[in-house]
């Protein structure tokens, strides 16, 4: 099923959500036109420097000027990976919630146990022309929907628009309501359960 951006599933009891980056067209052709001269400039560099310490000549200069120019080409690299092919996925089992940020399936990960998951809401996060939107299609963000886990908060749902946010926010209280339901019936059980053999006993 398909909600705005938002893919979701249902396979054997654990619920799916798949959620895209944002397509800045614009910044990501530039980009890459911008890292074909990086690399150009990067090999051309790098040959310099080679010939510098063939002949016992170190550089200081280009030693920093190729290690800045390395890490401002990595950070658009990640960029770029992340605008073409970055996901946001969120998995619902039984016991845990698992959400991840990645790339080709590298990236940020983490595992919450269910029943430790509070405050689950809504939280704005383009309200001002300071707040950080400009940088959605990077990944570098706050999500819209945030929960709490022990002494810190958590968010994802960068990409998404206000309907799909509360459309999507209904999906998963309905989703966390019914398992609660489901673990309040079985302790319920065996509560009943265990009331039932002291009796008879």
């Amino acid at each position: 099923m398909k909600n705005g951006k938002t893919v979701i599933s249902n396979v054997n009891g654990k619920m799916y959500l798949s959620i895209p980056s944002k397509k800045n067209w614009f910044v990501l052709g530039f980009s890459i036109f911008w890292l074909t001269g990086w690399v150009y400039g990067f090999y051309s560099v790098g040959r310099l420097l080679h010939y510098h310490l063939v002949n016992d000549n170190i550089d200081y200069f280009l030693i920093v000027w190729l290690l800045s120019w390395f890490l401002g080409g990595s950070s658009v690299i990640s960029f770029v990976g992340w605008g073409l092919f970055g996901k946001e996925k969120l998995t619902i089992d039984k016991d845990t919630i698992k959400f991840q940020k990645t790339v080709f399936g590298l990236g940020k990960r983490r595992t919450i146990p269910k029943s430790e998951i509070k405050n689950l809401r809504e939280h704005q996060t383009c309200g001002n022309l300071f707040s950080g939107c400009r940088l959605i299609p990077y990944g570098l963000n706050t999500g819209k929907i945030r929960f709490d886990h022990g002494m810190r908060s958590y968010s994802f749902g960068l990409v998404l628009d206000q309907p799909e946010v509360t459309e999507l926010m209904s999906v998963l209280e309905t989703k966390l309501s019914e398992e609660n339901h489901l673990v309040e019936e079985e302790i319920t059980g065996i509560q009943y359960e265990q009331l039932f053999r002291w009796e008879v006993g």
